[in-house]
């Protein structure tokens, strides 16, 4: 994105060029796919979820009916904070300009709610005709009536950014009763109506601006339910001393634990977003609030990419509710009686409401947790007559199940697995059209410089961490700026992602930008660089090189190559469960563990999954792989029993793996393999503790 990538340019921003993450106007996921999904989403959602809505008055006590530019709407960033904390700014540094309706400074500036849409010209769309603008997701906003629809305002400028999601800029928030009655409107309502439709949220804080005052403590907790979303950012980072920048951090993570109520820890980001740098920036933490700030860039780059699943989540939760609600209602209608004391029975109903939630819980098996706040539904429901509501309809309840267990996950089934696959013109982020790819010639390195043993893995790990990669891959466009660094001219770090990204997928994983670095320090000792990478700098090729030199060796030293290689296996095995299950729930049972080992890890392995899994619940597992992919290479037109021994050698390997995967998840094992009729082969687990 232009705007990203001449930051450096056109201001004095801390932010180095390319840190920045890369913005397309399409998704990375085909557009025709993830249509196909929101209208999947939009059928379902209008013949099985808003009939129950309708028929048990949803909107009364929790929101109106979704339309159809609510559902479609691009992913939503809501901007909270009190006010001068940056809101305002980090929108146009996201931009790279000025944008309608901003404005900016110390005191409160922002006076009303905007948002920042992609429109093919600057012009501001008011309120009141945003709100009954079909094709905009406003709509709901009407019930709030003319006080805030006259403080509400679309703003509508060209921007690759916003081909991607929408930003709401939100009025900073006032201490006292001028948060309440001069601004016309219950701010907090909506504020949750927004929370209810964002994809994330941003807390600002600046590191001047710690305080909660009550005022932003309501704001706060019109947040429940919507914690997932919540990122918190303290701004201006560089506006105190690393010192002080500790102390500040504490304290902010002080006042939010007394109003946050979560046992998980809240993701901050410790960064600095100008337009244009003060001379008084401190930057003794520059590295950290680089490094911080790009972690937010990505959060946001990813949002478009997670944008179909977000709304079937969404709509999940609220078919959840809406069904928690209807049998709510309907039990409330049944308990009514039928001719006398109806307006006593409904006095001790609202009473009593906390006692009649546990009651339906427990007869309908529902959990706590889709349950709406007493107190709150009191209110709303005070304002009925119960006798009026609907008994219970079994039919409602079933479509919005067959929703919920069949058509929902069938929906989600069609998402691609792992990471999607890019435009060829990003395949390698170093090409350029006619460019000469003739590499100067300087000399020969010594053999052993060309192992993948060679590589300095203490070194390049931390600047692979630091690069965020999802799923164990990083793309070109977070690879770029680091192999920029080297000062080699393009051409040539066109020819080192060409070796590196052997598998051509646009990703690097861990062993490859190792490979990447090392090229590197090859042109910088002045080698030349090979057409081709030799097989020993390929972590497969390199147990393929063994295997065959095991084959060649005397039966007598293929137990020492054979614990070699197992052992290499078992120490990947246990690096790759470190990478891959840190952000995953707990596994339940040791079978749940080697599931995980034959669908999960075994994809990323081999491209599939194991066939077929067996077991006798005693602590054997037998898994069966029918076209173990290294097989595939092997030629069989050699006896079956001088096959299975030719093939013996490339199963070590990946025994060692499955081992060090199951040791890093606390599951002790033996593990052997079996080889009958090629390409198939079987590995044996045996838990031992």
């Amino acid at each position: 994105m232009k705007g990203l990538k001449n930051k450096k340019e056109k201001s004095s921003s801390h932010i180095p060029t390319g840190t920045q993450p890369h913005y397309s106007s399409s998704t990375n996921w085909g557009d025709n796919e993830y249509a196909q999904v929101i209208e999947g989403v939009k059928k379902i959602y209008k013949t099985k979820i808003k009939p129950l809505e309708v028929t048990y008055n949803f909107e009364g006590f929790h929101s109106a009916p979704l339309t159809d530019s609510d559902i479609e709407a691009k992913p939503m960033v809501l901007l909270i904070g009190q006010y001068s904390t940056g809101k305002t700014t980090f929108i146009r540094y996201l931009l790279d300009k000025k944008y309608p309706g901003e404005h900016i400074g110390v005191e409160p500036t922002t006076d009303r709610f905007l948002a920042v849409m992609n429109g093919g010209e600057d012009r501001i769309i008011p309120g009141n005709a945003a709100a009954v603008n079909q094709d905009l997701p406003f709509r709901g906003l009407n019930h709030f009536g003319q006080a805030f629809l006259s403080r509400f305002q679309v703003s509508e400028t060209p921007s690759p950014v916003l081909e991607n999601m929408t930003l709401i800029d939100t009025p900073g928030i006032l201490a006292g009763d001028k948060q309440r009655i001069e601004r016309g409107y219950d701010f907090t309502k909506v504020i949750e109506w927004f929370a209810q439709r964002a994809d994330l949220i941003l807390l600002m804080f600046d590191s001047y601006k710690l305080d909660i005052s009550n005022e932003f403590k309501m704001a706060i907790h019109s947040l429940r339910g919507q914690e997932e979303k919540i990122r918190v950012v303290l701004n201006k980072s560089d506006m105190v001393s690393q010192q002080q920048l500790m102390r500040v951090y504490g304290a902010m993570m002080w006042s939010l634990g007394k109003v946050v109520q979560t046992p998980e820890v809240m993701r901050v980001y410790i960064s600095s977003f100008w337009t244009e740098k003060p001379s008084n920036c401190f930057e003794d933490c520059r590295e950290l609030i680089e490094a911080e700030s790009r972690d937010l860039l990505v959060d946001l780059k990813e949002l478009r990419r997670n944008a179909a699943i977000r709304k079937v989540n969404e709509i999940v939760k609220r078919a959840r509710l809406a069904k928690v609600h209807a049998i709510i209602i309907g039990h409330l209608k049944k308990e009514m009686p039928s001719m006398f004391g109806k307006k006593k029975k409904q006095e001790a109903l609202l009473k009593n409401l906390d006692q009649e939630f546990i009651k339906i819980q427990n007869k309908y098996h529902l959990p706590a947790g889709d349950f709406p706040n007493p107190e709150r539904f009191r209110q709303n429901l005070a304002l009925y007559d119960m006798d009026k509501f609907k008994s219970i309809k079994e039919d409602l309840l079933e479509r919005v199940d067959e929703a919920l267990a069949v058509d929902l996950p069938k929906l989600m089934s069609r998402f691609p697995m792992g990471n999607p696959e890019l435009d060829k013109s990003q395949i390698n982020p170093f090409a350029q059209p006619d460019i000469n790819q003739e590499v100067v010639k300087n000399g020969q390195l010594p053999s052993s410089f060309w192992d993948y043993s060679q590589l300095d893995k203490n070194s390049y790990m931390p600047v692979f961490q630091s690069l965020h990669p999802r799923d164990g891959l990083v793309s070109g466009a977070n690879v770029k700026p680091v192999l920029e660094n080297s000062g080699l001219p393009n051409d040539m770090l066109a020819h080192i992602w060409r070796l590196a990204d052997w598998d051509s997928d646009g990703y690097l994983n861990s062993d490859q930008f190792g490979v990447a670095l090392h090229l590197i320090k090859a042109v910088e000792l002045g080698a030349q660089l090979p057409d081709k990478l030799p097989p020993s700098m390929i972590p497969n090729q390199m147990v393929d090189t063994i295997c065959r030199t095991t084959t060649s060796e005397p039966d007598g030293d293929n137990d020492a190559i054979f614990f070699k290689l197992e052992y290499l296996g078992y120490l990947i095995g246990q690096k790759l469960i470190e990478r891959f299950t840190k952000d995953r729930p707990r596994f339940v049972d040791t079978l749940d563990v080697v599931k995980f080992i034959c669908k999960d890890l075994w994809v990323i392995l081999f491209k599939k999954q194991i066939d077929n899994l067996k077991t006798n619940h005693r602590g054997v597992y037998v898994l069966q792989d029918n076209g173990f992919r290294w097989f595939m290479r092997m030629s069989t037109d050699i006896g079956g029993t001088d096959s299975a021994k030719k093939a013996m050698p490339y199963v070590w390997f990946p025994c060692g793996i499955i081992r060090g995967a199951l040791a890093s998840l606390g599951v002790p094992s033996v593990v052997v393999a079996e080889i009958s009729n090629l390409p198939q082969c079987t590995f044996q687990i045996k838990i031992t503790k």
